[in-house]
């Protein structure tokens, strides 16, 4: 029981650090077109900075997850 909520667990982590790199590229990749540059590299800015604490959270973590539940 313990192995199954572990590996639950590493799947959840990793569906996030994957939703947030694919819902990135989602949300720009439409409008790519359309934006000027500058505003192109504002909002990349800004999703950087929102990103930067949560992901350097939520990588290692489901690294490590990944790693516990392997061995």
């Amino acid at each position: 029981m313990k192995l199954k909520l572990a590996q639950f667990s590493t799947n959840i982590l990793f569906a996030l650090v994957m939703g947030v790199f694919w819902g990135t590229w989602f949300a720009l990749s439409r409008s790519i077109a359309v934006l000027r540059a500058q505003t192109f590299l504002d909002i990349g800015h800004a999703t950087i900075r929102n990103l930067g604490v949560p992901m350097s959270i939520l990588m290692p973590l489901s690294l490590v997850s990944a790693i516990i539940v392997r061995t």
